[in-house]
């Protein structure tokens, strides 16, 4: 079965294809739903294609001329929205407790909230719930507090992690170190980057002034 083709363009580019059995409405559940798509299944789309409008109306995707190269800040830009969307796949991406797989796109999460209300307002202990691979086990309120405590760290890694490499794309100076970045990638101190211009003291160049005591500062002032 042919996968759907998700393509996410900025300023006139394609930055990102996205593979997945969800329909272009349950992207939202997984990105930010600010994020526009266009649907490019079945079509000669990749990333680096140029986006034109067709008179009349209409979209078509042409290759990227050869004659003109990115430059080195629009290879950034493209590598932090690139990591952006990395960033909010990986935040809906299923989530490990314990010894089970949960999903935690944004209608798990609703789930797990009215689940939980459910549990308190009705004073029960547990609840039955279906696991990503459908598996089914028995979830308390703790359960479901834990799991939330688990995805909020993971949410906040993630955020901080998006946020250094985007302090250390703008450090970078070749195409080639561009490239071999990830998202994984450990981001160096960026305090390393930072040269010392303290200007050393020139111990030749002190002049030292001589101050008189009081006795002689008194004798300028006799008559």
């Amino acid at each position: 079965m042919t996968r759907n083709r998700f393509a996410q363009p900025l300023y006139g580019k394609i930055i990102y294809i996205y593979e997945t059995d969800l329909t272009k409405d349950q992207l939202s559940t997984i990105f930010d739903p600010s994020t526009y798509w266009i649907d490019v299944t079945g079509l000669e789309c990749e990333v680096g294609y140029i986006l034109e409008f067709i008179e009349g109306g209409g979209l078509r995707f042409v290759p990227p001329p050869n004659s003109k190269p990115l430059t080195l800040e629009e290879e950034k830009t493209n590598k932090v929205a690139l990591f952006k969307a990395e960033r909010d796949k990986r935040e809906v991406d299923v989530i490990e407790y314990r010894d089970i797989v949960l999903d935690y796109d944004d209608k798990a999460r609703e789930r797990m909230r009215i689940a939980k209300e459910a549990l308190e307002d009705n004073n029960l202990e547990y609840i039955t719930w279906t696991c990503a691979d459908n598996s089914r086990v028995i979830l308390t309120i703790e359960d479901f507090k834990s799991i939330n405590t688990l995805a909020a760290q993971r949410s906040n890694t993630l955020h901080e992690q998006y946020n250094l490499l985007k302090e250390y794309i703008d450090t970078i100076e070749t195409s080639e170190e561009l490239e071999k970045i990830t998202f994984d990638t450990e981001v160096p101190n960026l305090n390393d980057y930072i040269i010392d211009e303290t200007i050393p003291e020139d111990e030749t160049t002190k002049e030292e002034i001589e101050i008189p005591n009081e006795e002689e500062k008194g004798a300028d002032f006799l008559v």
